[in-house]
């Protein structure tokens, strides 16, 4: 039992899990409130809590399924082996062998369909047509839980191919500057032959002129 004290008359203490029943005091101007505490009460709404959680816990497993966590799996487990699922259907080669897959079940279908009418007014489906239903069933069943990835793998494949051109144009400049590298190596070959022929002709000039004075101070010297 626990007592609270209120110095008005109109103060109020709430408890959800509780009963409260006032008591006069001697005091006319003091409202003694006794609060009452219920373990049934507490059982109760933790049996609530946990039925609640119980609840959900089953929602959780009707959306990716109990088949690991009843075979001694975990939660962790099953995320990770989703998103290797993932990762390899994101692959470009993947995708166009579920496109594949996807045109030759829907021609099938439409094959299924088309028998399917002819027969509907004669008799019906033969056992061998049978066969290839139930088939055509079995692989739409397996492919149609990869149907909600197809949008995200459509977004990703447009980003890899701006990412492409983006490379394709790159490649494009370094193979210009490749070729403008090249011209400049040519020119400066050719500059350096150029060169080096002027030098030549350069010290031949001087060699001539050193040739000519000497001559020229021996003939005064006479």
């Amino acid at each position: 039992m626990k007592h609270l004290a209120a110095s008005s008359p109109d103060a109020e203490i709430q408890d959800a899990s509780a009963p409260k029943a006032p008591v006069e005091s001697g005091d006319s101007k003091t409202v003694t409130y006794e609060l009452y505490y219920s373990p049934d009460h507490a059982r109760l709404h933790t049996a609530t809590k946990t039925a609640e959680l119980a609840e959900r816990l089953a929602v959780l497993e009707r959306a990716i399924g109990s088949t690991q966590m009843q075979s001694g799996g975990s939660l962790v487990g099953t995320v990770e082996k989703l998103e290797q699922h993932i990762g390899i259907l994101v692959q470009p080669r993947q995708l166009e062998q579920l496109s594949r897959r996807l045109k030759v079940v829907t021609a099938e279908l439409e094959r299924v369909q088309e028998l399917q009418a002819k027969d509907a007014t004669t008799t019906g489906i033969s056992a061998d047509a049978e066969n290839k239903i139930n088939a055509l069933f079995e692989l739409v069943d397996k492919i149609d839980p990869l149907v909600s990835l197809a949008p995200v793998l459509v977004t990703r494949l447009k980003g890899l191919k701006g990412l492409h051109a983006e490379a394709a144009v790159f490649s494009d400049s370094i193979k210009m500057i490749s070729s403008e590298q090249t011209k400049i190596s040519e020119e400066l070959k050719g500059l350096d032959t150029v060169s080096t022929k002027v030098r030549g002709c350069s010290l031949s000039q001087c060699f001539y002129s050193i040739s000519a004075r000497r001559r020229t101070e021996a003939c005064k010297a006479r």
